[in-house]
């Protein structure tokens, strides 16, 4: 029987939330990476800039009041899956042509379990990187 992240008590997932977090911190703190560099036509947000949480704001409402779709990529400096994914895949022809007419926005969250960042990955219950979330106006 599969249980996902939800379905777990509060208390545990919170538990779990933070040993996650604390390996996350650890493992960013001992990996050297070449950092991320965002794919073309995306956005970045790095959330080690003050501005972020206004920036991504103002980037969604844009592209709210356009009646554009969103891609959100959510990943970290420290992630090896995400720049594998952004040297390969999200630079590949037919994905860069999916994805025109989309807002594509690269999140940079190192510290998952930051203040500015934790309430925005709940919000699109993204538990891992790289995490990708579309967002499709009503």
């Amino acid at each position: 029987d599969h249980r996902d992240l939800h379905s777990f008590p509060t208390r545990r997932s919170s538990d779990l939330w933070y040993a996650w977090s604390a390996v996350v911190r650890f493992a960013a703190a001992r990996t050297q990476t070449d950092g991320r560099g965002a794919p073309p036509g995306f956005v970045t947000v790095d959330f080690a800039e003050p501005d972020a949480p206004a920036r991504l704001d103002a980037l969604l409402a844009e592209a709210a009041a356009a009646g554009r779709p969103v891609l959100l990529d959510f990943g970290a400096r420290w992630c090896k899956v995400c720049a594998l994914m952004e040297r390969t895949t999200l630079r590949d022809a037919r994905v860069t042509a999916a994805l025109e007419g989309f807002r594509a926005v690269a999140v940079l969250a190192d510290d998952p379990a930051a203040p500015e960042i934790a309430p925005i990955l709940a919000r699109h219950e993204v538990h891992g990187y790289p995490a990708y979330r579309l967002l499709v106006p009503e």
